[in-house]
């Protein structure tokens, strides 16, 4: 729906122009994709796509970010490092959303190693991601730092529940704060409203400190110690997911010292 009406691109390079191994590697949080060298038809649409004007340049851009074409994205903003501006202040979707749209998971990748946010648009991709009910997108762009909560504000009902369903159905998440604490996030959907039980292990103090959160609501902290909890299971998972993410938890005597089970925990350093 972007097509310049002006350029005679082709819209792909033919079939028989097989790729070779990849010429870089682009590494974004825990995924990766490939960049193939590109085949003489690509490169060919790449300098045709080069004499266009900026606005034409913009619209095709889409038509590459909606087939995969990794190399000639690569290539055009590398060359042209304010392409990305240009199309979030005077286009639309997002270009972000047009992938999501599109299914084009390296599409989506290679924009955000490119700085694109994956909030743009008023939390167009993640809303856009739930409007086709496509978990897999949702659960991507969560992971590239799309914020739920400002989703939530800006989606439609149904977008919202889908977001929510996919994500946090009885679902746990920890996340380091620093070398001594870890939060743990569990999200609860009930009836009305996402619940999300925050609670932080904080290793060098010895206590937890429990928050509940609902509709951005949060209420009044609880704060237990290490000493008193009946069993030391939830430490001891705590304590391990800290050390997985490269924290470096305080391990002394005193803590849970009435209970002899918590001395497995050295086992664990």
């Amino acid at each position: 729906m972007l097509k310049s009406e002006t350029q005679s691109i082709p819209a792909k390079a033919p079939e028989r122009e097989q790729k070779s191994s990849p010429i870089k590697q682009l590494s974004i949080g825990e995924h990766e994709i490939n960049i193939e060298k590109p085949t003489q038809a690509e490169r060919e649409v790449f300098a045709q796509w080069k004499k266009l004007n900026t606005e034409d340049k913009a619209k095709l851009f889409y038509d590459f970010c909606a087939e995969g074409r990794l190399w000639i994205m690569h290539a055009s903003l590398t060359e042209y490092p304010g392409l990305l501006s240009y199309i979030r202040e005077e286009n639309e979707p997002s270009l972000l959303s047009h992938a999501v749209k599109h299914k084009q998971r390296n599409s989506i990748l290679l924009l955000c190693s490119f700085k694109s946010d994956p909030d743009e648009g008023y939390a167009a991709p993640l809303r856009t991601a739930a409007e086709h009910e496509d978990a897999d997108m949702v659960k991507l762009l969560v992971d590239l730092g799309a914020s739920v909560k400002f989703a939530f504000h800006m989606a439609g009902p149904q977008q919202a529940k889908f977001i929510e369903e996919t994500l946090y159905t009885n679902k746990t998440v920890f996340k380091k704060q620093d070398d001594a604490r870890i939060l743990r996030d569990t999200y609860i959907l009930s009836d009305e409203a996402m619940i999300t039980c925050h609670t932080e292990f904080n290793f060098r103090a010895r206590k937890i400190m429990t928050v509940l959160e609902r509709k951005e609501t949060l209420g009044t902290p609880m704060v237990e110690y290490f000493k008193d909890q009946e069993t030391d299971a939830e430490i001891l998972e705590a304590r391990n997911e800290l050390i997985k993410q490269g924290g470096n938890p305080e391990m002394t005597s005193r803590y849970n010292a009435p209970r002899t089970s918590i001395k497995s925990l050295s086992r664990h350093k």
